[in-house]
Parts: C-alpha cells; sequence; structure tokens
C-alpha cells in the first residue's frame, strides 16, 4: 500500500504545518513525563571542600546562595 500523495504546491505548503497556536495548545496539554522519572541528588559539598577559585566561589555566592538566605535584600530590586 502506497502512502498519498500530494499533487499541488499548495497542498503540500499547507498539510502538516504547525502554527504557533498549535504550539502554546501542545504545550498547555502535554505533561513533562521525563522530569518524572529523574531524582535530583544535591551533594553536602561545604564551600572548603572546593579548593582554589576563590572569585568564583565569591560570585557564586553572591548570584546563588545570598538571595536564598537574605531574600529581603533583593526585594527592592523586584526579580521574579
Amino acid at each position: 500500500s502506497r502512502s498519498p500523495r500530494l499533487d499541488s504546491q499548495s497542498e503540500q505548503t499547507h498539510v502538516g504545518a504547525v502554527g504557533y497556536a498549535d504550539l502554546e495548545h501542545a504545550i498547555r496539554i502535554t505533561k513533562p513525563s521525563a522530569i518524572k522519572s529523574v531524582a535530583v541528588e544535591v551533594p553536602k559539598v561545604p564551600w572548603s571542600a572546593i579548593g582554589g577559585m576563590d572569585h568564583v566561589k565569591s560570585l557564586l555566592k553572591e548570584s546563588i546562595e545570598l538571595p536564598l538566605t537574605h531574600p529581603h535584600l533583593f526585594e527592592m530590586l523586584q526579580i521574579p
């Protein structure tokens, strides 16, 4: 059995075309099933166990750790 062939250029353009509205709909109804089976393990590594890279550690502390430990300092920035 052969698959149907399209005869006109116009039909080829529109058959199977995916629009923005189609993508929005798919995102709304699709559940992230791949995430369900992933277990995230967060290692308990203190900063003192990481040798060197003092400048990088400082930047990480300022950008990640500080907003989590002192959110009141960042409320005025209105960063989500």
